[in-house]
Formats: structure tokens, sequence, C-alpha cells
């Protein structure tokens, strides 16, 4: 009897310690902490498979708890490493739950990127645009940047001669620096290959291809891009983009998609299905 009770104790006793062990690194691992304390959080150590599915579970602002489909992007390591350990990373964190699809450039008849990955929320999308910036860069590989290949969005920097990238020809700008934004090519944009946008991933089934056709257009291309007329771009009777300003977004989060965008797409939840 001593001896059982001895073992229950035991038993009761390193139960406790593992379930302290998890809830310390579900902690550590959340997608701000993970940004703020990246050692703290193992998973920030991890370096992705040679192949996986990150899934974004889908959904219209207007109808919560609904579910209007998935999006399924398989990734290949080979095509872009540092691209994909950052995309494994922040799909097992859930980095872009909750975050709209806020970049819609395309039309009823043809289409340039869908753009998202920013959560919504202010400390979480200020922490990995300013924290987890990687200047990182990758050659394109083949098919390029055609229609629904996968990759970063990235900053712009000076074009050839003078900039030493190796991955970019381009004399307009390099592409370079990216974080936790990903787009999806509607079209052939094989001209963003000389830039330096290395693809990482790509749509293959039917649904997830029904599911980025279904998404909201009406918005256009986003505010920043169109003070001059721009391919995608749509304005109000005023004259006013109707694009998302993502200088706000990031200022002002989720609730300015809520206040002026009611029929925006959510992405309701972002996974590994491998």
């Amino acid at each position: 009897m001593g001896t059982s009770i001895l073992f229950i104790a035991t038993y009761a006793v390193g139960l406790l310690l593992t379930l302290g062990t998890a809830n310390t690194e579900l902690q550590n691992c959340s997608r701000l902490n993970a940004c703020l304390n990246p050692s703290w959080c193992s998973v920030m150590n991890e370096q992705a498979p040679e192949t996986f599915v990150v899934e974004y579970g889908v959904r219209k602002l207007d109808r919560v708890g609904s579910r209007r489909g998935h999006i399924r992007i398989r990734v290949n390591r080979s095509w872009a490493p540092p691209y994909a350990d950052r995309l494994w990373k922040i799909a097992k964190l859930g980095v872009s739950n909750g975050g709209p699809f806020y970049r819609v450039a395309a039309n009823e008849s043809s289409g340039f990127v869908v753009q998202f990955g920013l959560s919504g929320n202010i400390e979480v999308d200020e922490c990995w645009d300013k924290n987890m910036w990687n200047n990182e860069t990758w050659s394109v590989h083949s098919p390029g940047n055609v229609q629904w290949t996968v990759a970063f969005s990235m900053g712009a920097t000076v074009g050839k001669p003078e900039n030493p990238n190796p991955n970019c020809t381009s004399t307009s700008y390099c592409a370079q620096g990216f974080s936790q934004e990903i787009y999806i090519n509607l079209g052939n944009n094989s001209h963003l290959d000389s830039n330096g946008f290395s693809i990482v991933g790509i749509v293959e089934d039917k649904m997830s291809k029904t599911t980025i056709n279904h998404i909201y257009k009406g918005y256009g291309e986003v505010a920043d891009l169109c003070t001059t007329p721009h391919p995608y771009c749509l304005y109000n009777k005023y004259g006013a983009p109707k694009g998302v300003n993502t200088t706000l977004l990031l200022q002002y989060g989720i609730g300015y998609i809520e206040n002026h965008f009611p029929k925006m797409f959510l992405i309701s939840k972002q996974q590994l299905t491998y």
C-alpha cells in the first residue's frame, strides 16, 4: 500500500513537471514571444523538412465562424531554403492567424497577386516586421513566378549594377529583405524573376485554386501603390484608392480592416498539414 501511494505521488509530480514544461514551451512559443525572445522558443531553431504543406483556412470577415474553403501551399525547401525555413516557422506558430488577404490585385478576367501574412495584431506584426527581417537571398528556381507559385513579399533595394546581390539582374530594383508576408501569383509574373523574388512553393489542388478565385476583389490593389494610376487599382467616387493602406493596417491592426473593409476575407487558421 505504501509503495502504491509512493508510486502515485511520484507519477503525479512527474506529470506536473511535464505539464509545467509544456506550458512554458507554449508561452515561449506564442507568436509574440517567439519573436521577442527567439532563443527561448525551440521552433525558431528548427529547419523545415524537404517538403511540407501549409494550409490556410479562409473565411469572410462578416461571417464569423463560417469557413469559405482552404488554401494549401506545397513548399519545396530545395527551391529556397531560407524562405522555406521561415514559412515553416510562421505556419507552426500560427503567426498569420486572423489576418486579412489585404492585397487582391485582380479583376474578373486577370490577376497579378494575392498577398497576406500580417495578422492584424499590432504587437505581433510590429515585432515580426522589425525584429524578424531577414536579408538572405536565393536564386529563382524553375518555373519562377508563374501562376499559382508562391514567394515572400520583399523590400526593394537599388538595382544593378550598384547592387551586389547575385540573385538579381534587374536595373530597376532588387528584392531583398523578408519577414512574414507572402504572395500567390495569379498570372504569369515571370518579370519578377529578374528582381530576385525567389519562389518557395506552389498551390496545386483544385479546391485551393477555387478558394483563391473567390476571394473578394472589390478593393483592388493596396492604396500605397495607387497614388498614381496602376494596374488593378480601384478608386471611389472621390478619386481615393479603395484598397488597404498597409501603413494604417500596421498602425491600427484588424480594427482598421473591420471598420473600412467589411467584405474582406480573413485567415481563420494557419497550420502545417505535412
